[in-house]
């Protein structure tokens, strides 16, 4: 690492944790640009001191011992991702985008986006802050996905297509031009949207069908 590299801290240990580690080491191997501090957990859900070779961090509180560090949010719950950014005390969030990802001119990122390898965001398109595009995942044109939003591996949404805060579009879904997905809905694995889906809702199957959405505990360990 050179001098020029930010601290970075990321927040969670699970496996989208060790995904986005993975992702800093791509962009560290093109050009160095962060110098990993460490991972930061809930102090009940500490399992490992360690993460390949990182320390484990216990409470958000650690925070306030690294003020110059930047951090990247890395769990996969939309909801839990928005309630960490609201507890941070006052580090920069990180956008990181894989160098095997493809963004078109004139798309807008929020702070602390995650954009895995292999995702596509085409022109005009908006994303608001804290949000993921996994593996594969394509956004096009004149879309716009509103802050906390998470794309699985593969999903695709077509052009002008509009996401509210904290949905998640699941593993290989797809989302038909110019819908609308609400706040907080959850579009299945494998499922084909062909109409506007409300917020909270669940939209599965091919067309999607709409059920309502059950209540949803965010899983613990982010921090």
């Amino acid at each position: 690492m050179t001098a020029a590299t930010r601290p970075l801290i990321i927040v969670g240990a699970g496996g989208h944790a060790r995904e986005i580690l993975a992702l800093v080491e791509d962009l560290n191997a093109a050009q160095p640009a962060w110098r990993v501090l460490g991972l930061l957990v809930d102090p009940s859900h500490r399992r490992e001191e360690h993460v390949h070779g990182l320390p484990v961090f216990a409470g958000l509180e650690t925070l306030r011992e690294h003020p110059g560090a930047c951090v990247a949010i890395a769990v996969g719950d939309p909801a839990l991702r928005l309630a960490l950014r609201a507890r941070l005390p006052r580090q920069e969030l990180t956008t990181l985008v894989h160098p095997r990802a493809w963004l078109a001119s004139r798309v807008r990122l929020g702070a602390g986006c995650q954009i895995m390898a292999g995702a596509l965001v085409n022109t005009d398109a908006t994303l608001g802050e804290l949000v993921l595009l996994n593996i594969g995942a394509s956004v096009s044109h004149d879309c716009r996905l509103a802050d906390g939003v998470s794309l699985g591996p593969g999903a695709r949404l077509a052009g002008g297509v509009e996401v509210g805060e904290g949905a998640e579009i699941g593993m290989g879904a797809q989302v038909l031009p110019r819908l609308r997905i609400g706040e907080g809905a959850l579009v299945a694995a494998g499922a084909v949207v062909v109409r506007d889906v409300p917020p909270g809702a669940l939209a599965l199957g091919v067309p999607a069908r709409l059920r309502p959405r059950r209540p949803r505990v965010p899983a613990p360990g982010g921090a």
